[in-house]
């Protein structure tokens, strides 16, 4: 939704009424509930969400999904620190409002505070916002939209920048609110998934630029900030002892492993664009890992992977395993089934692409098949291993991403 009060050619200051993306007559602007939970993620939208469901919104509805992606557009330009994320506020009001405002209770969630290295939160969004430009971009052939975001991707780049520590090549990632697994230590220095993503961003703007046929010296001194970037990625956390690339440089969870590694990767793959990591050693990780990474409840149900996975598992001195760091969360679990499903095909291994099929069989049955998890119409965020009943965030919108293993298994049709 929006106000009413609108100005006819955009707006000179931000405040009560003012309707971003004013400039494009006759635009929809709205929001899409995160979840119905309520709290502050279920406000508005955020990008490193949205993320998930991005084929099943541009594809049925391109006319209004794009003018949502101008909206951001111009939001990252009007910002002081070009990294706007949100365009609601957590005061109730239900219309869409500027959230780009300096008292944000989170860095990084919802304002444009400069970056700090080790501090800045949220480091996955500006890729995601980058990602959705390019894809729309791409799955609808609307070069003008690139050409308008372009000066957003370089000031989301040069924003990303500003998380390196002086002689690193990674983003560092803050104690807490890396990303979507907010509450799962990460840092000290810089994390695998947010460091996919980054690598995924320079990809992304790479491509934008030679696109485009513009600032071609901007663009070679991307690729070479990428090929730093991307030998960083792979002294740091491949592990060559293990056959698997680790989950963080520091903190409790260093020598954990994730599937979630993959999912840049994967994006990448589907925008036709160079490998973020190392394909033989994604090869060899999947095949020697996948079947590790099986949880099953009372009934001996699949019940979808677990965020992380260690040797001697992840239970704290005191006997407990800290929120989030072991339970399935739906949207990262449909986009590795299709993942996996892909790459089985990408690299002739069967095994693959049938665990792909398992997990998103053992979700969908866990959402929509066992009436008396109350899922069918409240799909959540996330669950525990052992038992989807115990479940946070209802009605999330991350269980779109099943599109994506439709996808994967039949190319769906862009309208």
């Amino acid at each position: 939704m929006v106000r009413t009060e609108t100005v006819s050619q955009g707006f000179t200051e931000i405040g009560p009424g003012q309707h971003i993306n004013a400039a494009f007559p006759d635009n929809h602007l709205f929001g899409i509930q995160d979840t119905i939970a309520g709290g502050v993620s279920g406000m508005g939208e955020t990008m490193c969400i949205q993320n998930h469901n991005f084929r099943s919104y541009f594809g049925p509805f391109p006319n209004v999904q794009r003018d949502r992606l101008l909206s951001y557009i111009e939001s990252v330009k009007r910002s002081p620190n070009g990294n706007a994320h949100d365009l609601y506020k957590t005061n109730g009001d239900p219309f869409i409002l500027w959230a780009n405002v300096p008292e944000a209770p989170i860095q990084g969630g919802t304002d444009s505070r400069p970056p700090i290295p080790g501090e800045s939160q949220w480091l996955d969004s500006p890729v995601k916002f980058i990602f959705s430009w390019y894809a729309f971009a791409k799955m609808q052939d609307d070069r003008e939209l690139l050409e308008l975001a372009w000066p957003a991707i370089k000031q989301e780049i040069s924003w990303l920048l500003g998380t390196i520590e002086p002689g690193k090549h990674l983003p560092s990632e803050p104690p807490m609110m890396s990303n979507p697994f907010s509450i799962v230590p990460q840092g000290p220095g810089p994390g695998v998934y947010n460091s996919g993503f980054y690598l995924l961003g320079l990809q992304l703007a790479i491509a934008s630029g030679e696109m485009l046929g513009v600032e071609s010296d901007y663009v070679a001194s991307l690729k070479k900030t990428f090929a730093e970037a991307s030998n960083e990625f792979e002294n740091i956390f491949w592990d060559d002892s293990k056959q698997c690339y680790h989950f963080a440089a520091g903190g409790p969870y260093q020598d954990a492993m994730s599937y979630t590694t993959f999912y840049p990767q994967f994006l990448a793959e589907m925008m036709e664009l160079p490998d973020l990591l190392n394909p033989d050693r994604v090869k060899l990780e999947m095949t020697t890992h996948y079947y590790t990474y099986r949880r099953y409840n009372a009934k001996y149900q699949m019940m979808g992977l677990p965020l992380l996975m260690r040797e001697g598992g992840l239970v704290r001195e005191n006997g407990t395993v800290p929120l989030e760091v072991d339970w399935v969360t739906v949207g990262d679990n449909f986009s590795a089934a299709a993942g996996y499903y892909t790459a089985g095909k990408r690299y002739q291994a069967p095994e693959l692409s049938e665990f792909g099929l398992e997990i998103g069989d053992a979700l969908a049955r866990q959402i929509w098949l066992e009436p008396g998890n109350g899922l069918a119409f409240a799909a959540p965020w996330g669950y525990f291993n052992n038992d989807s009943r115990k479940c946070v965030y209802p009605g999330y919108s991350q269980a779109l991403a099943i599109w994506d293993l439709l996808n994967a298994i039949k190319p769906l049709e862009t309208l």
